[in-house]
């Protein structure tokens, strides 16, 4: 063999020779990540609501604790009719129900603590309430009724 036709001598424990990766095409407008800022422009809203919609819906809750929302135009553009819907039916949810339900709730449960398990079992017999009989806790009793909202409501 001639030098010229001599192949190279590998080195052992060398690392092997990179296959050259392709380029990525550069983002579109659409495909570019936004920020909630942003997207809460293009729905028409202010930041802090588009991330109360966004936490109240299954469909664009993306984002875990701590992390941030991803979205793109396309997102964005999509999202806002959905908005527009949670919007109106916020507009139209009475206020202040949910305080008015807590001081029900925790009327109703200091009314109850008076009452035995027997009593409280047959509330719940007499109303059709299932129950779970082996745990018959005072507690637990309480909490079964309390959850069907149909008796104190």
């Amino acid at each position: 063999m001639t030098a010229s036709t001599k192949a190279p001598a590998k080195r052992l424990g060398a690392p092997a020779p990179k296959a050259k990766v392709p380029e990525a095409p550069a983002p579109t407008k659409d495909d570019r990540q936004l920020t909630t800022r942003e997207v809460a422009e293009i729905v028409g809203t202010d930041p802090r609501s588009l991330r109360k919609f966004l936490r109240a819906s299954e469909e664009w809750a993306n984002a875990g604790k701590g992390k941030r929302y991803a979205f793109t135009a396309t997102d964005a553009k999509a999202m806002t009719p959905q908005f527009a819907k949670w919007a109106e039916a916020i507009a139209r949810a009475p206020k202040g129900e949910g305080k008015a339900a807590k001081k029900r709730e925790a009327k109703l449960r200091t009314e109850l603590q008076g009452r035995t398990v027997k009593e409280l079992r047959e509330v719940l017999d007499a109303h059709g309430i299932a129950y779970n009989k082996s745990k018959v806790t005072k507690a637990a009793l309480i909490d079964s009724l309390v959850a069907d909202r149909d008796i104190w409501a």
